[in-house]
């Protein structure tokens, strides 16, 4: 079967091809990372296992870094990508159904790494039709997705935490569950592990002694844990468990000196909202080539711990509204710090 797709039509069919990155942070982590791997919530639709698809002539970005291969061939058994490269080494396999793909650009399937529907049942499946093919929320309740799961329109694949585990008082009440004790930790896990969670979510006011309690419960399940931390030293959450960090801001403490974090900690215990300018003094300061740092960029490549550092969209930098000579620094710092 031949094909022409139209030319409006952006192709995303090698969402698998994004495994690598993947597949690359789990030899990382090596065994641990194999307990826990990352499930969607959803149920997407499954090819044919011995189906065979070749894409030939688009122009092909694989994403690994290298330069675009101009007239290609794709060859997908399943739901797995067999073979990619020129069209002149990549033999189409006898009975492959084939798309014409002349004149089109073929490149893996997108992820939004840090995304919120914030009640818009419309943008996944406009994601999706933009070549997003994964979204990651690592933070609203995974009922808020109820409505759009339940419709015929075809989704991206919804990898969901619920809401942010965190401790009173909570910076974001409507997307938080408290948590006090070590069993309330233990139930909430256990809650979210039951409703499907694709991994576990704490927030900054989570002390480091929770913190273990709910990376040993995830981990138990076989779910990962993610965190915003800002006033829980890094390097500490990690120790305790943690897999990934959200949010460059999440670093400021571990990279500061301890009386200046302590200070900027307590501040931010103080008054929620002490974070949303402080964030930036802090960071307009740090010092990257200090030994404190270089301890911290070892330790991370140690532990292979994942980093979503949302730059793009969650920091001032300069050309925003009411910048200022602070906040463009201490972008500068974040920056860097993420290389």
């Amino acid at each position: 079967m031949r094909v022409r797709m139209r030319r409006y039509v952006a192709i995303s069919l090698l969402t698998l091809a994004l495994c690598g990155g993947a597949e690359g942070q789990r030899r990382r982590r090596g065994e641990e990372a194999s307990r826990h791997p990352i499930r969607e919530v959803n149920q997407v639709a499954r090819p044919d296992s011995t189906r065979v698809v070749a894409i030939t002539g688009a122009t092909l970005i694989d994403g690994r870094g290298g330069a675009a291969i101009s007239d290609s061939t794709v060859i997908v058994l399943g739901e797995r990508i067999t073979a990619a490269g020129p069209r002149a080494s990549v033999p189409v396999p006898p009975g492959a159904d084939i798309f014409d793909a002349r004149g089109l650009t073929l490149l893996p399937g997108l992820i939004d790494a840090h995304f919120h529907i914030d009640g818009d049942d419309t943008l996944p499946a406009l994601f999706l039709s933009h070549g997003i093919t994964s979204v990651r929320d690592p933070g609203q309740w995974i009922e808020a997705y109820a409505a759009v799961r339940q419709k015929a329109t075809p989704l991206p694949r919804l990898f969901l935490t619920g809401p942010h585990l965190d401790s009173p008082p909570p910076a974001y009440p409507a997307d938080s569950i408290i948590v006090r004790d070590e069993e309330e930790a233990r139930l909430a896990v256990s809650r979210f592990a039951e409703d499907g969670a694709s991994a576990i979510k704490v927030y900054f006011r989570l002390p480091a002694g929770l913190i273990r309690v709910v990376t040993n419960t995830a981990h138990a399940r076989g779910i990962p844990v993610t965190a915003h931390l800002e006033i829980v030293d890094a390097t500490d959450a990690i120790r305790a468990g943690i897999d990934g960090i959200e949010h460059v801001t999440s670093f400021g403490t571990a990279l500061m000196p301890f009386r200046e974090a302590e200070k900027y900690r307590q501040s931010v215990l103080a008054d929620n909202n002490a974070r949303r300018e402080g964030r930036y003094t802090a960071w307009s300061t740090i010092d990257l080539d200090s030994p404190n740092a270089k301890a911290l960029y070892k330790f991370l490549a140690e532990r292979g711990t994942f980093i979503s550092p949302t730059l793009a969209v969650f920091e001032r930098q300069a050309g925003d509204k009411d910048t200022t000579d602070v906040h463009v620094r201490a972008f500068r710092n974040m920056l860097a710090f993420v290389g």
